[in-house]
C-alpha cells in the first residue's frame, strides 16, 4: 500500500509531528510505501527519527513567511500560497498515485479532498469541537463572534464530509459532530512516552505541563491552589512550560501570596523524569482536542485531576476499568479544590488511583492504536475498488 501524509513540517517537537512520525514508522516497518508532504522544512532537519525507506517530499510553500505586516497583506499572501500549494500537491499526487493520502488538519484541509488522483482521502482532527466552536460554552452578545463561531462550523463540517473518512479523537468530540459530519471515526492519539517506572506517589509535589497561553487557563489553577495550599504547606505546584502568559502568571501568584509554594520552570526534555517527582497532575484548559500531557501522566501512573473540558478527559478518566483520577464540573473551583485536597491528604487514594493510571495507559499504547489505523486503511482501499 502507498500512503501519503501531508503535514506541515516534522522539525519541530510537538505532539502532531510526533504522532505522524510514530504512524509513518509503524507503516514502514509493515513493508508500505510511506511519503511524508510537507510545506515548511525549508531544509531542517525533522526532529524525530525516521525509518530510513520514509520518503520526505518539501513543496517548500512556507506559509511561515507569509507578511503579516498589514491584515490584507497577510490574506493576500495566504491566498497566493494556497493557491501554489494546491497546484504543487495535486501535482505530486498524480505523479505519485498513491492509495492513501492524509491530511493531518492544515491548509491542505480545505483542498485535499477535491484532488482527483485516485487516492483515498482521510481527514484527521488533531482538535475538537470545543477548540473551533467556543460559544457551547461561552456565550456571546456580540453577534459577530457568533456569526464566526457558526461559519468555523459550518466550514470545518462542509470540508470534512468530503473526505472518505474523517478521524477524531474522541468519543465525546464524535457525539458533538454527529449528524454534521460523513464517514467519522474515532482513534485515540497514541501515548508519547514509554516509562517502565511508576511514580512512587510520595513527594508531596503537584504538576502542570502547559503552553503558558488562554486557551490553558492556568490562572484557575493558581486560585484553586490559593484555596488549599494554606491547609497543605508542605506541598508545591510547578509549571513546566512557556508563553505569553508567563509574566502574568508569575505576577497573579505572587498577588495570591502563594509564589513560595509555586514554581515555573521552561519546558524539558526530561519531562518523564518531572513526572515521576510528581504526585498529582492538574488540567484546567478552556478546550482540548485528546491532550497529551493527559496520556503521558497514565503512562507514569500518575492520578489526574481535570475540568470537564471540550474533550478528552472523559475518554480518559471515565472511560477508564477504573478511575485514575477526578473529572469535576467546568469552572466549579469548591469541586476541584476539594477533590485536590482529597488526594494530597490520601496516600492511599493516590496509590490507587496511580495503579489505575498505569493500567488505562494501556487503552493508548502503540501496540493497540496502531493496529486500528492498519484496519482502517485496508477496509477503506478494499471499500474503493
Amino acid at each position: 500500500m502507498k500512503i501519503v501524509y501531508c503535514i506541515k513540517s516534522l522539525h519541530h517537537a510537538g505532539g502532531m509531528e510526533r504522532v505522524t512520525t510514530t504512524k509513518a514508522n509503524y507503516f514502514a516497518e509493515q513493508g508500505h510505501d510511506v511519503t511524508i508532504v510537507v510545506t515548511d522544512l525549508s531544509r531542517r532537519e525533522p526532529f524525530f527519527l525516521l525509518n530510513p525507506s520514509i520518503h520526505v517530499v518539501d513543496l517548500s510553500i512556507n506559509y511561515d513567511e507569509i507578511d503579516g505586516t498589514s491584515r490584507l497583506r497577510k490574506y493576500w499572501h495566504l491566498y497566493k500560497h494556497r493557491q501554489r500549494h494546491r497546484k504543487l500537491l495535486t501535482e505530486y499526487l498524480k505523479q505519485a498515485q498513491p492509495d492513501i493520502t492524509i491530511s493531518t488538519g492544515y491548509h491542505e484541509f480545505s483542498f485535499l479532498h477535491s484532488i482527483k488522483d485516485g487516492s483515498v482521502k482521510v481527514g484527521e482532527h488533531h482538535g475538537s469541537f470545543g477548540n473551533i466552536k467556543k460559544e457551547h460554552r461561552f456565550s456571546s452578545k456580540n453577534y459577530l463572534r457568533r456569526l464566526m463561531a457558526w461559519w468555523a462550523t459550518r466550514s470545518f463540517a462542509s470540508h470534512a464530509s468530503r473526505y472518505d473518512c474523517m478521524q477524531l479523537l474522541t468519543k465525546e468530540d464524535a457525539s458533538f459532530w454527529e449528524g454534521k459530519i460523513k464517514h467519522l471515526q474515532v482513534i485515540h492519539n497514541i501515548v508519547p512516552i514509554h516509562s517502565d517506572i511508576t511514580a512512587p506517589l510520595s513527594n508531596k509535589r503537584c504538576i502542570v505541563v502547559a503552553r503558558f497561553s488562554h486557551e490553558k487557563n492556568l490562572h484557575e489553577i493558581l486560585e484553586i491552589w490559593a484555596m488549599v495550599c494554606a491547609r497543605h504547606p508542605d506541598w508545591e505546584l510547578v509549571f513546566f512550560g512557556d508563553g505569553y502568559l508567563q509574566q502574568s502568571l508569575e505576577d497573579r501568584a505572587r498577588a495570591l501570596k502563594i509564589d513560595t509554594s509555586c514554581h515555573f520552570y521552561s519546558p524539558t526534555n526530561t519531562i518523564t523524569q518531572e513526572y515521576l517527582q510528581s504526585s498529582i497532575l492538574l488540567m484546567t484548559s478552556h478546550s482540548e482536542g485528546l491532550p497529551m500531557v493527559l496520556l503521558e501522566a497514565q503512562e507514569v501512573g500518575l492520578p489526574s485531576i481535570c475540568y470537564a473540558f471540550h474533550c478528552g478527559a472523559r475518554d480518559v478518566i471515565c472511560d477508564a476499568i477504573e478511575a485514575p483520577g477526578f473529572v469535576v464540573p467546568y469552572g466549579d473551583r469548591h469541586a476541584f479544590a476539594e477533590k485536590l485536597s482529597l488526594l494530597m491528604e490520601d496516600e492511599g487514594l493516590r496509590y490507587k488511583m496511580g495503579q489505575a493510571a498505569k493500567a488505562n495507559a494501556h487503552r493508548f499504547s502503540p501496540e493497540v492504536i496502531l493496529p486500528q489505523w492498519d484496519a482502517l486503511f485496508q477496509s477503506l482501499t478494499k471499500e474503493k475498488k
